[in-house]
């Protein structure tokens, strides 16, 4: 009996020890689900790992090497409508734009860059440079002649003209001049070129297709500045250091008049107005206005126009009777004047050092030297 006893407690023991293991393996699947748990919340952390430098990447795939846009306040060309005086276009040129020029028939602007000896050509209606050509040292003033459409340009540190075809965009000759050309104008029937001599004081007459000077007159001292009547075909020259005017005849280069015009200091930019009756100067040393007769050679009319007026230029069609336009450099303007109250109806901001003016019917042109 002891036996059986001592068998059935045995017997008692495995079958307790059985059921107390069971909660122990269905507990299994618990532990399991927390390794998952544990899995899950590891991907997550990796996944926001992976979305933090994807948000970042914009800025951070920008390339810090490459060059910011080149500044249009400086050389460069800005096109202003005549009529709305609001600003359409801004054209990279090359280094140091000193002049502009306007084809007779309104297709191209001619720009000389006195800091790399180039010429750009602008196609006006795509309003874009579509050719650079390369000239004489340090050119500066440039023109197009009426009618034949040549462009010449006066490289100041070479003492020549350059001629450029405006076909193939070449230049294709250089005619040789007195010292330091600074100035340019064309005749009316596009055979001949003044250009005026900065160190000397003289006016240039050239054929531009015999290719050489065939005349000279004695001027005032360093010319910056000539125009052209179309009829009678006076020239107004601007002389710098001596403050006047001369007067010359085109055709024979006799002076019309003993001495100059006096208008003030340091007459600068010059240009023809109303129906070729009026002369417009501006001096860069004391900022007056100067309305010449170009019959009588007188000054008519007198008045402040700016800081440091450097150019001058008359369009016929702009407003009621005309417009005037005159950069004033100091102040980066360009100053607007209504031809029949004389009025300064506005400025208009431009870049740098705005230093030259031309125009077609529609279209003003502005240079922007900087400093």
């Amino acid at each position: 009996m002891k036996n059986y006893a001592v068998l059935a407690c045995m017997l008692i023991l495995v079958l307790v020890s059985c059921t107390n293991n069971v909660p122990l393996r269905s507990q299994e699947p618990v532990l399991l689900t927390k390794e998952k748990s544990v899995v899950q919340h590891v991907e997550v952390i990796e996944k926001e790992q992976v979305i933090v430098p994807e948000e970042v990447r914009p800025v951070d795939s920008v390339d810090v090497t490459t060059p910011p846009p080149k500044s249009l306040e400086r050389d460069s060309v800005w096109i202003i409508d005549v009529r709305t005086l609001k600003v359409l276009q801004k054209i990279a040129v090359g280094k140091e734009p000193a002049g502009v020029a306007v084809s007779s028939n309104g297709y191209y602007a001619l720009v000389s860059n006195s800091g790399d000896n180039t010429v750009s050509i602008i196609d006006t209606g795509e309003k874009e440079v579509v050719a650079t050509v390369s000239v004489g040292a340090k050119p500066r003033a440039v023109v197009v002649t009426p009618v034949t459409n040549v462009g010449v340009v006066a490289n100041i540190d070479e003492h020549s003209v350059s001629i450029i075809n405006l076909t193939s965009k070449t230049a294709d000759a250089k005619i040789q001049v007195s010292k330091r050309p600074a100035a340019l104008v064309a005749s009316p029937e596009g055979k001949y070129v003044f250009v005026a001599s900065a160190s000397e004081g003289v006016l240039d007459k050239i054929n531009i297709f015999l290719g050489s000077v065939t005349g000279k007159a004695k001027v005032g001292a360093i010319p910056f500045g000539v125009a052209i009547t179309s009829e009678k075909q006076k020239i107004f020259v601007a002389n710098e250091k001596s403050g006047g005017v001369s007067v010359i005849d085109a055709i024979d280069m006799s002076r019309k008049k003993k001495y100059d015009v006096e208008v003030g200091v340091q007459p600068r930019g010059i240009a023809l107005g109303l129906n070729d009756r009026e002369v417009y100067v501006v001096n860069k040393g004391d900022g007056l206005f100067s309305v010449l007769d170009a019959e009588k050679y007188g000054v008519e009319k007198q008045f402040s126009v700016g800081v440091v007026p450097i150019a001058v230029l008359f369009v016929p069609n702009a407003g009621t009777s005309g417009r005037i336009f005159v950069t004033d450099s100091k102040k980066n303007e360009v100053v607007v004047i209504d031809r029949q109250t004389w009025e300064i109806i506005q400025t208009v901001h431009v870049g740098e050092n705005p230093v030259a003016l031309a125009a077609t019917k529609d279209l003003l042109f502005v240079v922007n030297q900087g400093e």
